[in-house]
C-alpha cells in the first residue's frame, strides 16, 4: 500500500534533485537519507563535486544560503520522483504494472523502469536494483542502511 510522503519543504532541505530534461523543477531532499540508502552518494558527499558516473552530475553549495544539486542526466521527471519516493518508505512504486496503463502508454513507463534499475544500479541501491531485475518489491533494508551510514568515518564529514 502507497504511503504518503511528505519530502522536506525547499528551506528546509539540503539538496536538490532535478534531471536535464527538466532542469526548472527541483525535487527537496535531504543528505542524510541519500547517503544512507547509497554508498555511492554517501562517498561523493564527502569526496566532493565530481560526476556522479553517466547518471548525472553533482553540483556542490559555494554559498551558505545555496544547496547542493544533484542533476540526473536523460531521464524522465518520474525517474528520480520514484527513486526519492524508494530512498524515504522502502517501498517501490511500480507504476508499470498498474492495470490501467493503455498499450500506448506501456513503453513510457518501461523506459522509466530501465531509468530506475540503471540509476539503482550505479548508485548501489542493490536491493531496489534486484527488485527491479526480479519484478517484485524491494526487501526492506532501511533499518540496515542508516545504521551502517551512522556509524561510518564520513557521516561527520558529509553532515556539516
Amino acid at each position: 500500500m502507497w504511503q504518503v510522503v511528505e519530502l522536506p519543504e525547499l528551506e528546509d532541505c539540503d539538496i536538490l534533485v532535478s534531471t536535464s530534461d527538466c532542469p526548472e523543477i527541483d525535487i527537496p531532499a535531504d543528505k542524510l537519507f541519500l547517503a544512507a540508502r547509497s554508498p555511492v552518494l554517501r562517498s561523493l558527499f564527502v569526496e566532493g563535486p565530481r560526476s556522479v558516473g553517466v547518471v548525472g552530475d553533482f553540483i556542490p553549495s559555494t554559498t551558505s544560503g545555496e544547496k547542493a544539486r544533484i542533476v540526473f542526466k536523460d531521464v524522465k521527471l518520474k525517474t528520480p520522483l520514484i527513486l526519492l519516493y524508494y530512498i524515504y518508505t522502502d517501498f517501490l512504486v511500480d507504476i508499470w504494472n498498474q492495470i490501467n496503463i493503455h498499450n500506448c502508454g506501456m513503453q513510457h513507463y518501461r523506459a522509466i523502469r530501465s531509468e530506475l534499475s540503471s540509476i539503482s544500479s550505479k548508485i548501489s541501491l542493490d536491493h531496489l536494483a534486484k527488485a527491479l531485475e526480479a519484478a517484485s518489491q524491494p526487501s526492506c533494508s532501511m533499518t540496515s542502511d542508516f545504521p551502517n551510514a551512522l556509524s561510518g568515518p564520513s557521516y561527520s564529514e558529509f553532515n556539516e
